[in-house]
């Protein structure tokens, strides 16, 4: 997934992707 890319691109790792995980379910229930 490019979100898993996008992730470890930023270095930030893990932390990163469940950033990620939780915005895009916030998006997702708006």
């Amino acid at each position: 997934m490019w979100s898993e890319n996008a992730a470890y691109v930023s270095g930030a790792g893990l932390p990163s992707l469940l950033s990620q995980a939780q915005r895009v379910a916030r998006e997702e229930q708006i």
